[in-house]
C-alpha cells in the first residue's frame, strides 16, 4: 500500500512539474534574429503598370502561397488608397476607383529576381471585375472621402489567399465584412491564354460567420489564410474585436461598459470546415494574446497580425506589428493551437459576453486557454515593414513577403495628397526550427 501511494505521489509531482515547464514555455517563448536562407525582388522598374491608364505601379500584395517548386500566388489589396480608422469607421480616398482585385502567380529565379508568370483579375460568374470598394450589404462602417464612388455588392480587401488542392479552388479572405470567399479559375500565359479566377461562394457574418465579427476595427478583418492537414482555413482576425455592452441599473439608467482593457491585448484566430454540415459546427474561435508593452514599449492596441501560415494541424507562425510611443515591432511567432483551445458559438462567452471581455477566472471557470507561443523571431532590423504574407516552404523554410503599399507614403486622406517611393517587392526565405 505504501508503495502504491508513492507511486502516485510521484506521478503526482511529474504532472505538476510538467505542466509548470508547459506554463513557463507559453510565457517565456525563445527569442531569436532569423536565419535567412535568400532574398528574392522584384525591383520597381521591373514592375509593370498596375492598370491601363494607371500612374501605379503592380503592388500592394496581401498575401502570399506557396504552390510547389519556385511558384507562389500573391494576391493584391484593395488597390492604391489613403485611409484613417476611428474605431469600427474606416475614412476612405479611393485613388485608383476602377481598380480590379488581382491574383498573380510568380516565380523565384536563380539570380534572385522575382518573375511574374501570370495575372488573373478576380471576377463574379458573371464576369464582372471585383473592385477593391468596400461592399454595400451593410456589415461595413465607413466613410468614402471621393463624392463620387458608391459602395459595390462585389468588393473586397483581400487579407489572406490559401489554394485548396482538394477541390482545386482557392479561398481568399476579405478584411472587408470580414469575409471568406470561395473561387474557381485556371492559369493562363502572360500575353497568351488569359487566365480567370471566379467567385462561387462567399460567407460573411450575415451568412455562415458570427455577427459578433462585426465589431472588428474599421481595418481589422481577416488577416493571413491557410489550411491544414484535415482540410480546415484557418485566419485570424487583425486587430481586437471591439465591445462595449451596456447594462440597465435599477432605477432605468442604460451604461456602457469600456472594455478595452481586457482585450486591447487579445486577437482571435478562425478555424473554418468548409466539409461542415451546419452551423456551429464548421467554424470555430480561439484566442491569442500579442506580447504587452513591457515586451518593447509599443501598446497592445497598436499591435496588428499580418499573415499566417499552417506549419502542421496545430502550429503556424503569424507576424504581429505596431509602432507607438517611438518604438516599433515586427516579430514572427511561432504559436500552438491544440484542439482544446477552440470553442464554438454556442459557448462564445459567459452571460453573453464574447471570448474577448471575459476575465481571466471567467476564462479559467469556463475552461478556456490561449494559443501557446513556442518561439519569436525579432525581425525588427531586416524588414522596414509590416509583413504582408507568410507560407510554408518544403524543408522547414518559411516564405515572408514585406508590404510595399504601392510605393505610397506620406498619405493625407482628406487633401489626397501623397507621395511615391520606388519601393521593391521583397520575398525573404527563413529557415525555421
Amino acid at each position: 500500500m505504501n508503495l502504491l501511494k508513492k507511486i502516485l505521489f510521484y506521478l503526482l509531482l511529474l504532472t505538476i512539474t510538467i505542466a509548470f515547464f508547459i506554463q513557463c514555455e507559453s510565457s517565456n517563448p525563445l527569442i531569436s534574429n532569423p536565419d535567412f536562407d535568400g532574398e528574392y525582388i522584384l525591383e520597381w522598374s521591373d514592375l509593370p503598370k498596375l492598370q491601363s491608364g494607371s500612374d501605379f505601379k503592380l503592388g500592394g500584395f496581401s498575401s502570399i502561397q506557396y504552390l510547389g517548386g519556385r511558384e507562389y500566388v500573391l494576391v493584391t489589396g484593395r488597390g492604391p488608397v489613403l485611409n484613417s480608422v476611428d474605431g469600427k469607421v474606416e475614412k476612405i480616398n479611393f485613388l485608383e476607383p476602377d481598380y480590379t482585385t488581382e491574383i498573380i502567380k510568380v516565380k523565384l529565379k536563380d539570380n534572385n529576381k522575382i518573375e511574374i508568370l501570370d495575372r488573373n483579375p478576380i471576377k463574379t460568374l458573371r464576369d464582372e471585375n471585383v473592385s477593391g470598394l468596400p461592399v454595400s450589404s451593410g456589415y461595413n462602417e465607413f466613410e468614402i472621402v471621393n463624392s463620387n464612388i458608391e459602395p459595390q455588392f462585389w468588393g473586397m480587401n483581400p487579407g489572406g489567399i490559401v489554394y485548396d488542392p482538394s477541390g482545386n479552388f482557392y479561398w481568399v479572405a476579405d478584411k472587408y465584412g470580414p469575409s471568406l470567399y470561395q473561387m474557381t479559375g485556371r492559369w493562363g500565359e502572360l500575353g497568351e491564354q488569359q487566365g480567370f479566377a471566379n467567385i462561387v461562394r462567399r460567407l460573411d457574418p450575415f451568412l455562415g460567420l458570427r455577427k459578433y465579427y462585426l465589431n472588428r476595427e474599421g481595418d481589422g478583418g481577416f488577416s493571413g489564410l491557410d489550411i491544414d492537414n484535415k482540410g480546415r482555413l484557418v485566419t485570424i482576425i487583425e486587430k481586437e474585436l471591439l465591445n462595449y455592452p451596456t447594462f440597465i441599473d435599477s432605477v432605468g439608467n442604460v451604461h456602457t461598459v469600456d472594455t478595452l482593457e481586457l482585450n486591447r491585448n487579445r486577437r482571435r484566430f478562425v478555424r473554418f470546415d468548409p466539409a461542415g454540415e451546419e452551423f456551429g459546427k464548421w467554424e470555430q474561435s480561439a484566442l491569442y494574446e500579442v506580447e504587452s508593452s513591457d515586451f518593447d514599449g509599443v501598446n497592445e492596441e497598436m499591435v496588428s497580425i499580418n499573415g499566417l501560415a499552417m506549419i502542421d494541424d496545430t502550429t503556424c507562425y503569424i507576424n504581429e506589428y505596431g509602432q507607438s510611443n517611438g518604438n516599433t515591432r515586427n516579430l514572427l511567432v511561432k504559436v500552438i493551437l491544440p484542439d482544446s483551445i477552440w470553442t464554438s458559438p454556442t459557448s462564445e462567452g459567459i452571460f453573453g459576453k464574447s471570448l474577448e471581455t471575459l476575465t481571466y477566472h471567467e476564462l479559467d471557470s469556463a475552461g478556456l486557454s490561449f494559443a501557446v507561443k513556442r518561439d519569436i523571431i525579432d525581425i525588427s532590423s531586416d524588414f522596414e515593414n509590416p509583413v504582408a504574407g507568410i507560407t510554408k516552404v518544403d524543408n522547414g523554410k518559411i516564405a515572408v513577403l514585406e508590404q510595399q503599399n504601392y510605393g505610397i507614403e506620406n498619405g493625407d486622406v482628406d487633401a489626397g495628397t501623397y507621395d511615391i517611393i520606388k519601393d521593391d517587392v521583397n520575398v525573404k526565405i527563413i529557415e525555421i526550427k
